[in-house]
């Protein structure tokens, strides 16, 4: 797949409850050396936040059942201590028509979601071939990928 996006930062959000996760906070995604995102046909996507060539810091992004609901429940607990995401992301899901709202949690465990974190998928035609918008919020960072097909991206 080929992919292109853009940075938009607003400040704020620097408090923290126990559902966020300090790795998506400006500072110390300004500490890794970059991140990569992966696309998978079944639907989950896979962030890897890089400390050096070798180590990484995983997580996955994934659609719950009632993506709508569990959105809510992480609005419903976590908005008054990051009221800058949730506006974003509620921005995001207004504006760019989301088809899907996944959480996010650490690899390996699915009970380690962060409320700080939103992957939103959105789809749209793009220079006449369907490309997948992902748009990836941290705190009050996000984050915009355009993805094609491998057939229509060459």
């Amino acid at each position: 797949m080929s992919s292109g996006g853009v940075f938009a930062f607003n400040p704020g959000d620097h408090f923290m409850n126990n559902y966020a996760n300090h790795n998506f906070t400006p500072e110390a995604l300004e500490t890794f050396q970059g991140y990569s995102l992966q696309a998978f046909a079944s639907g989950r996507i896979k962030l890897s936040f890089h400390r050096t060539h070798i180590h990484r810091d995983e997580y996955y992004a994934e659609r719950p059942k009632r993506d709508a609901e569990a959105y809510h429940r992480q609005r419903r607990r976590s908005a008054e201590a990051l009221p800058n995401h949730f506006a974003l992301v509620d921005t995001l899901r207004t504006d760019r028509a989301c088809g899907a709202t996944l959480r996010v949690h650490l690899k390996g465990d699915n009970n380690k979601t962060a409320d700080n974190a939103h992957v939103l998928l959105s789809w749209s035609i793009c220079c006449g071939a369907e490309a997948m918008i992902v748009n990836v919020s941290f705190n009050s960072l996000f984050y915009g990928w355009l993805l094609y097909r491998y057939e229509d991206a060459r």
